[in-house]
């Protein structure tokens, strides 16, 4: 009789569908009543961790900064584009006039600007704020992109990477002001107190013969079935994949050993 509850992985409930677990054990003892089931003493542990049940919470994570960024990188692709534009315009038009500038302009561009698009957002960032570091020490440099009409590009690209940057710590300081979610401490905490009172259960089942917990215990297991149902579900889709994605592997390096033999 030490297994008349139906087991139940506590610890693999989402967080959301937790609650309501949890409330539902409280209507099925309350119910029943947890003196008439001898077991008040812990029924009384797991009511006193019930305030709990407050911190787990949906958690909007989108932050306020979040949308200015996404503008202020797509201005600053686009400068990108109009300043890569621009050297291959004069490229293209080969003026022998601002053949002296081109020497020290084309260098820096594709030192700098080469393939930029293709970076990462980061990787965007460290390379233009790099690029500002050089041209701010080179006297020289700046008068040839100011002879050829591209500081105004230069200058509109350090504007906008400046306000990515505020952005940037302004959404830090925004994360670091946001309460932390405790959401495994507290689950940890109503699992320890809803075992407890499961295995209270059982115990007081030997203990008092002349009670009759099967309604509890039923009603119980009628609550937990769903949620172990769901679990085990979970872990089947789970192997599933991994065991599709093994499949995959092993039909690619046959694939790839094909292709070694035929070259």
């Amino acid at each position: 009789m030490s297994k008349m509850i139906t087991p139940l992985t506590l610890s693999r409930i989402p967080k959301l569908e937790f609650p309501r677990l949890v409330k539902g054990f409280f209507e099925v003892m309350d119910k029943y009543g947890p003196d008439d089931h001898h077991v008040r003493g812990i029924y009384n542990l797991l009511d006193e961790k019930k305030s709990l049940l407050g911190s787990l919470k949906y958690k909007y994570t989108k932050l306020p900064q979040t949308d200015e960024l996404r503008v202020l990188r797509e201005k600053r692709k686009d400068v990108l584009k109009a300043i890569q534009k621009q050297k291959q315009s004069m490229i293209d038009a080969n003026i022998a006039s601002m053949a002296s500038n081109m020497k020290l302009i084309i260098p820096f561009l594709n030192e700098y600007f080469g393939n930029i698009l293709a970076s990462s957002t980061e990787g965007r960032t460290t390379r233009i704020e790099q690029m500002f570091v050089a041209l701010d020490a080179n006297v020289e440099l700046k008068a040839a992109l100011t002879a050829v009409g591209l500081t105004v590009y230069i200058e509109e690209l350090r504007t906008v990477q400046q306000q990515i940057n505020l952005k940037i710590v302004e959404r830090r300081t925004h994360v670091s002001e946001l309460p932390k979610m405790v959401t495994k401490q507290v689950k940890a905490e109503l699992t320890v107190a809803i075992t407890d009172l499961r295995n209270a259960i059982e115990l007081a089942a030997k203990e008092h013969p002349e009670v009759d917990y099967l309604p509890l215990v039923n009603e119980i297991n009628a609550l937990f079935v769903p949620f172990q149902a769901k679990i085990k579900s979970q872990n089947t889709r789970r192997k599933t994949a991994v065991a599709a994605s093994k499949v995959a592997d092993v039909e690619k390096i046959k694939t790839d050993d094909q292709e070694l033999k035929s070259a």
